[in-house]
């Protein structure tokens, strides 16, 4: 098996497409972190990410969306390693950053929908967030929030599939 790695095309596909998309990354990772620097950090590890994984995008026109779920899986796996994190409440400081080098209606926008996001979390039954937050903050498997739990995997599954129909009804619609 060859390590050559992604092909050429692929990597300055991303290449351009890290530049052009950049600024909505550093947006993202700011909004989940709350701090300058962590964002930068996190901008960059999702950066090599996305380049180690060039050959993976098969759509230039999902870009957007590949890069930011790569964004926020590397904010999720920077915010499990900081003991006093919280992807529920404020950055530290209050509001949300209003600095970031966005367009205003894309700062209005995000704003919006990370708004939506909490309503909607804050309206799940405490038992459907707890198993959101140790499925998809702790990184857990189903069986693990099962015996934590008390329910059956396949309970956890359904209140998995409940709550993730709920966010994306409440940030899409």
């Amino acid at each position: 098996m060859s390590d050559a790695g992604p092909p050429q095309s692929a990597v300055a596909l991303v290449e351009r497409l890290l530049v052009t998309h950049r600024a909505q990354m550093l947006a993202i990772a700011r909004s989940m972190l709350g701090d300058a620097h962590d964002a930068e950090d996190a901008v960059q590890r999702a950066s090599l990410l996305a380049w180690r994984k060039a050959a993976q995008l098969r759509d230039s026109g999902a870009a957007p969306a590949w890069l930011a779920t790569i964004t926020r899986r590397v904010c999720l796996q920077i915010g499990r390693e900081r003991p006093d994190w919280d992807l529920w409440s404020d950055p530290p400081g209050g509001d949300l950053p209003t600095t970031w080098s966005l367009d205003p209606a894309l700062q209005v926008a995000a704003a919006d929908l990370l708004a939506r996001l909490r309503a909607a979390f804050a309206d799940l039954p405490e038992q459907a967030r707890t198993i959101w937050r140790l499925k998809f903050v702790e990184n857990l498997p189903n069986p693990e929030i099962a015996e934590r739990t008390g329910l059956s995997r396949g309970a956890v599954g359904s209140q998995v599939y409940r709550a993730r129909t709920a966010l994306r009804r409440a940030t899409t619609g």
